[in-house]
């Protein structure tokens, strides 16, 4: 026989993939959250996205979005940010398209905190009666909290007020206030008569 061989090709085509980015909710805990992973589905509707071990993810560190505030923004990434590794860690991106991607969420919600001001009593010296100090529930280790000077309470006549004097939280030296929803409970300030003995003369 005389054979004439014909080849045939065998060709592996690109996975169609459609990319979702993943989404944070949380509550302000100080921390710099981000979700640079993706959930994956098969574009044409197929079962499943990625091949079983595969993961796909943003590994530029310049172009991973993060939040450290309270509030949301969009964790949205183009196809061209996500690189798909298998599960011996090497990189598989060439054997998936991208048809389409989803942007998701970062949300961190206000943290709660509780600020007590002091009730305080003084008989009347003629002198402002104030008081900054504080308790406080729920502020998070290493935040500080001081009084607002522009909004200090004080008394100087005889009577009682609401000691709301407000406070303002910090880290590393920048105000952090507004990453806290603030629930005041006021104490009072209070100025008591001077008890004084009048004596008359004598004729």
């Amino acid at each position: 026989y005389r054979l004439h061989v014909t080849y045939g090709t065998l060709t592996v085509t690109p996975r169609r993939i459609a990319v979702m980015a993943d989404s944070v909710h949380e509550t302000y805990d100080g921390d710099t959250w981000s979700a640079p992973t993706a959930t994956v589905a098969h574009a044409d509707g197929g079962a499943f996205g990625l091949v079983s071990g595969d993961r796909c993810a943003v590994e530029n560190k310049n172009k991973i979005i993060y939040i450290r505030n309270a509030g949301t923004v969009a964790n949205d990434y183009a196809a061209s940010d996500y690189v798909i590794r298998d599960a011996f860690g090497r990189d598989v991106t060439r054997n998936y398209q991208i048809i389409s991607v989803k942007a998701g969420t970062l949300t961190l919600d206000k943290r709660a905190i509780t600020i007590t001001t002091e009730t305080d009593e003084r008989e009347y010296d003629g002198k402002p009666l104030k008081n900054t100090d504080c308790k406080y529930e729920g502020l998070i280790p290493g935040q500080t909290i001081g009084a607002d000077t522009q909004t200090v309470t004080q008394i100087t006549n005889v009577g009682t007020v609401e000691n709301k004097t407000q406070f303002i939280i910090s880290a590393d030296r920048q105000i952090v206030t507004a990453n806290y929803a603030v629930t005041y409970v006021y104490g009072t300030l209070t100025v008591t008569p001077r008890k004084v003995w009048i004596e008359t003369a004598s004729a």
